[in-house]
């Protein structure tokens, strides 16, 4: 080999160790980029998430800790800390975090009175060179429940002894041809027995068990039925005030039940079936004065389903709002019908407050019998 051919061959070998060189060179420089960039900006929290395991609910305060370190360059100022219930409390000592210092959040949770899992949550704002940035902690757990003294369990004191755990249930839709029921759970905390009577104020579709006299300490169920036979007529909603009598003295407080009684949509194909497409949600009147007598709004109802829709009913919350008009004759598929209301301003007793009125529209729609609309005044005097 003569010597040109060493001098190639040499400075190939060179060149090829100063690109390995450089190559080497480029990904040191490109990993060193990489970390810099990796580099917190900010509060880093050591933990998003603070598990308190189980906890009994009678056992008092507990408390915790977030910590996090401010990694960047520039002081970082806490802006606020808000958690999402009442039961869960923080505090920290400073609002402004230079760089390199750590940051201590102390939270003290409260169980009493909240039994079971554990899911809050803390939002942490904070703001650096003008930007702000929101952290999102989280607390875990379980609650272990303690024993509920009867008083809490039995909240409604009826007088005489007898408790109930509620005075009133909602029982919604009720369909024709069925019934449903509920059961109030009632406790005699007195030594003696109770002697119970009732009276029933509403509609005859009510069916009421009660027991006629409790046992000291005795404990059991006042039966609530909403029976609707399969041929009724009946529509819309069924409201009852129930009155109980505790050896002879009328009870502190009545039960009040209520449903809303519809078609039956078992048989029902929904292919076939109509479907109510109502124009508006809210209607406002808007500012009303009291020389204004009478005010009218509505609001068209299209089927547009493939059966034909039977407006069963139009329900107004208010005496000063009245359903004046409303298709009496089933509305064909693709057609539509108005509802009008009528605002009675005289009615209106309250002058200083906006006026809020419910409106129920009951029909064969199977998907969505019971419709509410929002009425809305402003009394201006």
């Amino acid at each position: 080999m003569g010597r040109k051919d060493v001098n190639i061959s040499y400075l190939c070998t060179m060149n090829f160790r100063l690109r390995n060189i450089g190559i080497t060179l480029l990904l040191m420089l490109s990993c060193a980029v990489g970390l810099y960039a990796q580099q917190p900006e900010g509060l880093c929290f050591s933990a998003t998430s603070l598990d308190l395991g189980t906890i009994a609910e009678d056992g008092g305060v507990v408390s915790g800790c977030f910590t996090a370190v401010n990694g960047g360059t520039e002081p970082v100022e806490v802006v606020s800390v808000v958690t999402s219930c009442g039961c869960t409390t923080t505090s920290h000592r400073s609002s402004v975090v230079a760089p390199g210092e750590a940051f201590v959040l102390n939270v003290a949770f409260d169980p009493m009175n909240r039994p079971g899992r554990i899911d809050k949550h803390i939002f942490v704002t904070t703001a650096i060179s003008g930007r702000s940035v929101e952290h999102k902690l989280r607390i875990a757990g379980y609650v272990q429940p303690r024993e509920r003294t009867p008083e809490e369990i039995y909240p409604f004191d009826m007088g005489g002894g007898l408790r109930l755990a509620t005075s009133s249930h909602a029982f919604g839709l009720v369909e024709h041809g069925t019934s449903a029921t509920y059961n109030i759970r009632y406790i005699n905390l007195a030594e003696h027995e109770l002697r119970i009577d009732y009276d029933v104020v509403g509609s005859a579709n009510m069916r009421l068990v009660v027991p006629q006299r409790i046992a000291p300490h005795g404990t059991g169920d006042i039966e609530l039925c909403y029976d609707l036979e399969g041929d009724t007529t009946t529509y819309g909603t069924l409201r009852n005030v129930i009155r109980l009598y505790v050896c002879g003295n009328e009870a502190q407080y009545p039960l009040i039940t209520e449903c809303v009684a519809v078609d039956n949509f078992d048989l029902v194909d929904d292919i076939s079936a109509p479907h109510a497409d109502i124009s508006k949600n809210v209607i406002k009147f808007g500012d009303v004065k009291c020389c204004d007598m009478t005010l009218e709004e509505g609001l068209v109802i299209r089927n547009s389903g493939a059966g034909h829709l039977v407006i069963r009913g139009v329900e107004c919350s208010h005496e000063a709002v009245e359903c004046v008009a409303w298709p009496t004759e089933p509305i064909a598929a693709g057609e539509e019908g108005e509802v009008v209301l009528r605002l009675h301003v005289s009615r209106i007793k309250d002058w200083d407050n906006p006026l809020v009125v419910r409106i129920r529209i009951i029909t064969n729609d199977p998907l969505r019998p019971l419709r509410t609309i929002k009425v809305s005044a402003l009394p201006v005097a």
